[in-house]
């Protein structure tokens, strides 16, 4: 291909790499920046470049199929010696890598990324598990091989939709196939993104438009207005007073314009896709003799495009798990990314020599990441498994929006506990104290008395039943204190939840209320606790205030660090990498707080909660008070084990304090307390 490669796309391949590799090192570690909003657009860039490439390769005269010779297994074997060796070294070496700094669990995840991708399916794989920039998606260290998924996943059918056009369509009727099924694909995009936005960003039909904007640019390139001049087309006019370098020109300013205007917070693709893939097909349909383009720098970068894509993201992914002050990382992190991906040209990408020997050694590696991705090699791990201690709730799932039982069940219960994640963080401490525990648990639903609202992802992941698991939250909790009676009830919420404004419903008619009367709802909300839980000693929780800056999977990743006795690790400790010394971090500013804070004092004051007999009360517990003074917060247990799991959650070891306060408030033993984090847990865990 390298005789075929116009300089002046290999210069377009350099803004599209810059542009994706900035916005995520911009996204990831200075996201209170936000410079380059639409640097995405560089995956987009991408895919027309790609498809005008392919269409090139199937289409030309001299081994297309205008001069009959096309053959579809050499076309097929030119891709796999383009993309393999590099994908594969790339994930051989990030595998390697993680087996001398990963946990078993971040190993295995990096195991079935990597089998997934070898298979090129891994865009329907991060398609069921997570949004491109949610909070769990620096965990994906193959997180952008869902790109090399669908291109793939294009190659293998394209071919055949144009082998068949060309045995019955003349070349004219082709390109304008090509134009209405671009059309019809950027129709279903700009739909199905607002039905399913996870879906349509990862996978082929919804991207088809975008590979096909390229196809665009080899059908009707300028010359081809410009050869209509005496047409009455209103474009070929126009293009017959534009040079080359003019039209180029105006499709760089676009591209650039996007890159810093163009935001995907409504989904994406959308509409707003057009102008940056129009500006990407104008350079290309220019075809430019004279291109600045062409300049020795944009040529090096374009040529290592693809090294520097496939290196970048997992050193994004290792530096942002590993180091606490993201805001410098960057600093030392664009020379390694380029100077990898340069390396890896040259050892890797230059040689085009690769024949069955290497699909044998393609087939094993392949087959590797299968292996690794079976249990993550768990004996390299000395002693307990720290990590399972700085889990949220140690991978256990106890959400079931039923009545359950934790803890020791030969004991009469001591108290019950209701909410979403927020309460379930605090479960499996509490299950180790040896206390029996009633809980009505189920993440990403807020059920109150005359509302509810969930988080609308959580549909996906649980299945279409999951709205009304939420609906029957709430009477859950009225069969539970109907059935044990005498014993207190903890209320415990993600109340600043972003997710729950945006999705707040009506309980009886389940009409949506708009986001600015939230605040209102909670403090109806928990007012009409005294209509349903009248006569009972009622806590709500408020939300935790800590507040962490940098990675929620530092703490975990350092944790495994310590307990990896290798050259690898001993280094990355040794290094600017995981310096644990910040023993806090600042607090956040939850309004919500005070509104629960005002109206349960407002109650207490009124004694709505007391009944005849002159039973009941209710109360709020500030989690915040046993591990934050005034404005800053702990940050570690035992100065290792991380307070926060994620952003926003509790992990065991950080339970264990403020699970102390909240049995002491509402009065119930302490039970076993755990002080020390060298013994396996003492109950069972469902991963």
């Amino acid at each position: 291909m390298a005789k075929t490669l116009r300089q002046d796309i290999t210069g377009l391949r350099a803004i599209a790499v810059l542009a994706v590799t900035l916005f995520h090192i911009d996204h990831v570690m200075l996201p209170q920046i936000n410079l380059f909003k639409g640097g995405f657009l560089g995956v987009d860039i991408f895919f027309v470049i790609s498809g005008f490439l392919m269409t090139m390769l199937i289409m030309r005269k001299g081994g297309g199929l205008q001069s009959g010779d096309f053959s579809l297994l050499k076309f097929y074997q030119r891709r796999a010696k383009r993309i393999c060796p590099a994908l594969i070294a790339t994930l051989v070496f990030f595998l390697a890598l993680g087996y001398f700094i990963f946990s078993p669990e971040d190993l295995k995840n990096a195991g079935r990324e990597a089998s997934k991708a070898v298979l090129f399916i891994s865009n329907d794989y991060f398609a069921k598990r997570a949004g491109y920039f949610d909070t769990v998606a620096t965990d994906k260290l193959f997180l952008h091989t869902w790109s090399l998924s669908v291109e793939w996943q294009f190659y293998i059918v394209y071919p055949f939709i144009l082998m068949l056009a060309y045995r019955f369509l003349s070349y004219k009727n082709i390109g304008r196939l090509i134009l209405g099924c671009t059309v019809l694909s950027l129709g279903f995009a700009c739909y199905y993104t607002t039905v399913n936005a996870t879906y349509s960003y990862y996978m082929l039909p919804s991207r088809a438009f975008e590979l096909l904007f390229g196809a665009l640019a080899y059908f009707y390139p300028l010359s081809y207005f410009q050869n209509q001049q005496g047409s009455n087309s209103v474009v070929a006019r126009y293009a017959s007073k534009l040079s080359p370098a003019a039209v180029e020109a105006i499709g760089i300013a676009i591209i650039i314009a996007s890159l810093f205007l163009v935001s995907d917070q409504q989904g994406w693709p959308t509409l707003a896709a057009v102008p940056p893939l129009f500006g990407t097909y104008l350079c290309i349909a220019a075809g430019n003799q004279h291109s600045w383009l062409r300049a020795s720098i944009f040529q090096k970068l374009g040529l290592w495009s693809y090294a520097i894509y496939l290196v970048h993201w997992p050193l994004i992914v290792i530096s942002t798990r590993y180091n606490g002050e993201l805001q410098w990382m960057w600093l030392y992190l664009v020379i390694p990314i380029f100077a990898l991906g340069a390396l890896m040209h040259y050892t890797i990408e230059r040689r085009r020599s690769y024949g069955y020997k290497f699909l044998v050694v393609y087939l094993l590696l392949g087959a590797a990441t299968f292996g690794v991705a079976k249990d993550g090699f768990p004996q390299r791990v000395e002693g307990t498994d720290l990590n399972i201690f700085a889990n949220y709730g140690g991978h256990s799932h106890r959400e079931t929006a039923q009545i359950i039982h934790l803890g020791n069940l030969e004991r009469q219960p001591d108290f019950i506990i209701a909410g979403d994640s927020f309460a379930n963080q605090y479960t499996s401490d509490l299950m180790e104290r040896d206390l029996h525990v009633i809980g009505i648990l189920l993440s990403g639903c807020m059920s109150l008395h005359n509302n509810y609202a969930f988080a609308k992802e959580m549909i996906q992941y649980n299945g279409p039943e999951y709205p009304q698991k939420c609906i029957n939250h709430h009477l859950q909790l009225h069969k539970a204190i109907k059935e044990f009676p005498n014993i207190p009830v903890v209320i415990a919420q993600r109340w600043a939840a972003d997710v729950y404004p945006q999705n707040i419903h009506v309980r009886n008619n389940q009409q949506t209320l708009p986001s600015q009367e939230f605040n209102n709802i909670i403090k109806q909300g928990i007012q009409d606790l005294a209509l349903d839980l009248k006569g009972r000693d009622v806590y709500v929780l408020t939300n935790q205030n800590l507040f962490t800056p940098n990675s929620p999977k530092y703490g975990n990743a350092c944790i495994t660090l310590h307990q990896l006795h290798n050259p690898v690790s001993r280094a990355m400790l040794n290094s600017f990498f995981c310096k644990l010394s910040d023993a806090y971090a600042p607090t956040a500013n939850f309004p919500i707080n005070q509104v629960i804070i005002d109206t349960v004092k407002q109650m207490q004051a009124d004694r709505v909660m007391v009944d005849a007999n002159g039973n009941g009360s209710i109360h709020y517990i500030d989690p915040s008070k046993e591990i934050c003074d005034q404005d800053k917060c702990q940050r570690f247990v035992n100065g290792l084990l991380p307070i926060l799991s994620d952003d926003n959650h509790f992990s065991w070891a950080g339970s264990i304090a403020v699970n102390s306060m909240i049995l002491k408030t509402i009065g119930v033993e302490q039970g076993r307390v755990r002080s020390e984090f060298n013994t396996p847990p003492q109950i069972p865990l469902d991963k």
